[in-house]
């Protein structure tokens, strides 16, 4: 009983990998309302490296691994999506929206400006970012730096169900 339990279960998680890199990978893949085309031209980095990652998958490794190069930047726990710009005063979106900024603009300059600040700070020249739950982000990534480059870490399906059951998830 319990390995049919367990079967279904990997069976299921394998059928939503698939579709999360259908979505993330596919030719016409849908944009969220969170893809706003940029507007403010080019970015201070250019083509950066984005992990992609699930829930399960943990790319610490991986990330201390390429953090060692001489040429790579690759800060842990630096998650771009995880940052928002929030307006603090009522007139702050008029404010913004005068200058031609939205929301969703400031967060790019915001997170272009901290992805430079890593590369001049550590004197390298790539950074790597940190991106769990591929799918969503992804289209965003994609919209703010269109030359940049993607690496999906994709875990072994039972693995991610057990750690998921030894968890109590």
């Amino acid at each position: 009983m319990h390995s049919t339990r367990h079967g279904i279960a990997v069976k299921k998680a394998i059928l939503r990998r698939t579709e999360h890199l259908a979505v993330a990978l596919g030719p016409g893949s849908p944009r969220s309302q969170a893809s706003v085309p940029d507007r403010l031209g080019p970015r201070l980095v250019g083509s950066p490296i984005f992990l992609m990652s699930s829930a399960y998958t943990d790319p610490a490794p991986l990330q201390i691994l390429l953090d060692g190069h001489s040429m790579v930047r690759s800060p842990r726990g630096f998650t771009l999506p995880a940052l928002e710009v929030r307006p603090s005063r009522e007139y702050t979106e008029a404010v913004m929206g005068s200058l031609g900024l939205e929301r969703p603009e400031l967060e790019h300059l915001l997170w272009d400006r901290l992805l430079h600040h890593e590369l001049e700070r550590s004197g390298k020249d790539v950074v790597v970012g940190n991106v769990p739950s591929a799918a969503p982000a992804w289209q965003r990534l994609a919209t703010v730096w269109p030359d940049a480059r993607h690496l999906f870490l994709i875990s072994d399906p039972a693995a991610a169900h057990a750690a998921a059951l030894g968890r109590g998830e």
